[in-house]
């Protein structure tokens, strides 16, 4: 096995753990055996108390397994590729789809599409924007973000140098973030940055970590991600808002736990994610900040919350959980 470097120790002990076990279950996979093999009693015994690895795969496809997990993990329906920094990433097995031919999806961006996956998405206007790993789109160069205006792709500058996952537009200006170290090589566009149309610009000194959602509400830009400390500010942890010229807290604690989804409605901001404390508030995977408190939304969720949307009065969660509120 060749060898990975990884940027954190913390992950990399937790990718290597949960990687060993995944090789150890692929020797027991279900699919290893031939139409003609059937196993034996204690093969079936093992299989049956082997956990599915989608059980501990987060929005990114990392392994997100306990800090003392002990035991091997079924890989059955996922296969691993690795990702732009060489760290372990699972994926469904049957993750490809073409909208050639079918009459419900138009196949209108050209071809070949992108040469990577596609984590973001926001309009302004005619124009739509697309962030991820790729490096191509539409057989045009472009680093990790593009832009379509209805005919053709074109690229932001010269990119990021790693993936954008999330994106959002306010007026004119558009906001990236991700685990990107850069974008267009300007200073302080560590994680998150602004595109004026012409030129990418920081916001403050940047993220210390990943940001994975972005959400704007009026002239505030609201992140959400896996940093703690946003332009240096304190109480910044996982989630920040920008007034437009500074970092701002949320609150006098932040939360204690990553936050992958963030929806506006109105004067109230909804985020999800695999925290259980917002501000000092016990908010299970998902809460509400009304801009001045923070307050759950009942018993919240068993697991995390990857994905968020408003429509009207109602707010729509998605994510990893079997039951919300207490209800399965």
């Amino acid at each position: 096995m060749r060898n990975i470097t990884y940027k954190k120790d913390t992950a990399v002990k937790q990718a290597l753990h949960s990687f060993c076990f995944f090789c150890a279950a692929l020797i027991f996979c279900p699919q290893m055996l031939t139409a003609q093999q059937k196993p034996d009693a204690a093969t079936s015994q093992l299989l049956q108390q082997l956990e599915p690895v989608g059980k501990y795969v987060d929005a990114r496809g990392r392994l997100t397994t306990p800090p003392n997990f002990q035991g091997s993990l079924d890989p059955s329906g996922w296969q691993m590729m690795t990702d732009a920094k060489g760290q372990p990433k699972f994926i469904p097995s049957q993750q490809t789809f073409s909208a050639l031919n079918n009459a419900n999806w138009a196949s209108v961006f050209g071809s070949p599409g992108m040469n990577g996956t596609v984590y973001a998405l926001a309009v302004s206007g005619d124009t739509l924007y697309a962030g991820g790993s790729f490096t191509n789109a539409g057989g045009v160069s472009a680093n990790k973000i593009a832009k379509w205006n209805g005919t053709i792709w074109s690229a932001l500058g010269s990119g990021m140098d790693f993936p954008v996952y999330a994106l959002a537009v306010s007026g004119t200006d558009l906001y990236a973030g991700g685990d990107f170290g850069n974008a267009d090589g300007v200073s302080n566009t560590t994680y998150i940055a602004k595109w004026n149309g012409t030129s990418w610009s920081a916001l403050g000194s940047g993220m210390n970590e990943a940001v994975n959602a972005l959400a704007v509400s009026g002239s505030n830009l609201y992140a959400g991600g896996e940093f703690t400390s946003a332009g240096g500010v304190s109480n910044t942890t996982y989630i920040a808002r920008w007034n437009g010229t500074s970092w701002v807290a949320l609150g006098t604690t932040g939360m204690n736990g990553i936050v992958w989804a963030l929806a506006v409605s109105k004067d109230s901001l909804f985020v999800g994610g695999s925290f259980t404390n917002a501000g000092g508030v016990s908010a299970n995977k998902i809460a509400k900040w009304n801009g001045t408190i923070w307050s759950a939304l009942g018993d919240g969720m068993d697991n995390p919350v990857y994905a968020l949307a408003v429509s009207g009065s109602d707010l729509y969660a998605g994510g990893f959980f079997t039951t919300a509120g207490g209800d399965s």
